[in-house]
């Protein structure tokens, strides 16, 4: 009897140390803060209610209007890919001929968006945006009145000046409508317009050639680019900032590197869109079988991208991408076939699907604020300058090599700039 009370009293003292243990005080009540009450809990996740109802308005009625327009735009633009080149051998030229005219639009555009970029920044996006859109759609079906090669220099001189003013300030005007916490997320949706017109454009051009004539095809893009002068109205109305804009822009060597990066990506996709029409030639295949493949894989990762830039930062989706670009690349060069193209055409969208909204959003970010208009100059010059010169020069080297050894310099050029942009830019860039 008395070993069972000894046991009760040691259950009893267990149960009231264990009370007392529970009711001591928490670190933060012992710092002297008092503990979150309930309301102070509702009004925590209010307030993260109220961020998300703000996350919400990137799929503004201007955002959505301005990317439909972008895609109309390059859908127009894209349906000549497949197109340009053979239409260029049929009057006449040669492979070199091919190259340089095709570089010649592409660096037009290069020479007149920075220029472009800071009237942006100063006098607003919508008449530039309005001109460039219909001397865009003018120059577009004035191919069906050349008939001479020199003509048709001058006009991909004129079309390309054109180019470079409708896309940067619809492309502005995009970015404008982004809020600043959700950057990547809305260049990835804003990228995705214009995969979708990389897989429409081709499509279009070639079944128009295909069924009807290269003219009607000429006379059907120049439609499609106008349709977005039916949303000019949509642009926002605020005006530019001035004190912001007149800021002189910082060359830091993180935005020369990336801006290099760039470059040299499309660089690659200069020769992919200039040659890869000749080179399947070859194989009795379609261009427009790379290309459906390739704005596929490009579609599925756009949305990937932005998820990622906004999780694990620009560097990473960069470096990544790139080495997915470079090995599609070596795997055409090295290996070919029908079933290779098709690999190195999903390995090609994937990689540059998600390098292009990561480069972008960086450059973005490293120009600075009040600066849109000439980051995405900036961004687009890189981008043609690398378009033009990869025609240009790949052009010269394919009088003395095949078009497979073309796709593996251009995957030399680009691990150049992977290899530069690893050893450079930084790992986590300041905002």
């Amino acid at each position: 009897m008395q070993l069972l009370e000894e046991s009760r009293i040691k259950w009893l003292w267990y149960v009231a140390n264990e009370l007392i243990v529970s009711r001591r005080p928490s670190r933060r009540e012992e710092r002297g803060r008092r503990p979150v009450s309930p309301p102070a809990i509702r009004a925590v996740f209010r307030r993260q209610a109220e961020g998300s109802e703000c996350m919400e308005r990137l799929w503004t009625k201007s955002f959505m209007m301005l990317t439909a327009s972008m895609l109309l735009l390059y859908t127009g633009f894209y349906s000549l890919l497949p197109v340009l080149p053979l239409h260029i051998e049929q009057m006449g030229a040669t492979s070199w001929q091919i190259g340089a005219i095709v570089g010649m639009y592409t660096l037009s555009a290069v020479i007149c968006r920075p220029y472009i970029g800071h009237l942006l920044d100063t006098n607003g996006r919508r008449k530039y945006m309005v001109l460039g859109i219909i001397f865009f759609a003018f120059f577009m079906i004035s191919y069906s009145w050349t008939t001479s090669l020199i003509w048709l220099v001058i006009l991909r001189v004129a079309h390309g000046a054109s180019w470079g003013l409708a896309s940067t300030a619809l492309g502005t005007a995009i970015t404008d409508c982004i809020p600043e916490d959700r950057k990547g997320e809305g260049m990835a949706w804003y990228g995705l317009s214009m995969t979708i017109a990389m897989a429409t454009g081709p499509l279009l051009g070639a079944w128009m050639v295909k069924w009807h004539s290269v003219s009607a095809l000429f006379l059907i893009a120049a439609m499609l680019s106008l349709l977005p002068l039916l949303t000019v109205r949509t642009l926002p109305s605020g005006q530019p900032n001035w004190r912001e804009s007149s800021v002189s822009l910082v060359w830091s060597r993180s935005l020369k590197l990336t801006l290099l990066a760039v470059t040299l990506l499309a660089f690659s996709f200069g020769g992919v869109t200039t040659y890869m029409p000749l080179y399947l030639a070859e194989y009795g295949a379609s261009a427009s079988q790379f290309f459906m493949i390739y704005a596929a894989t490009l579609s599925l990762a756009r949305p990937l991208a932005g998820l990622l830039i906004n999780r694990c930062g620009e560097r990473f989706v960069i470096a990544s991408s790139l080495a997915v670009v470079i090995l599609s690349l070596f795997l055409l060069g090295l290996i070919g076939g029908a079933i290779v193209v098709g690999l190195s055409a999903a390995f090609y969208g994937l990689g540059f699907g998600m390098a292009q909204p990561a480069l972008q959003t960086l450059v973005l970010h490293l120009t600075g604020k009040g600066k849109n208009g000439m980051a995405n100059a900036l961004f687009f010059t890189a981008f043609d300058t690398g378009i033009g010169v990869g025609s240009v020069a790949l052009g010269l080297l394919s009088v003395t090599v095949n078009y497979g050894t073309l796709f593996i310099a251009s995957g030399l050029v680009v691990l150049i700039g992977y290899l530069l942009f690893l050893g450079i830019v930084p790992k986590k860039v300041q905002i």
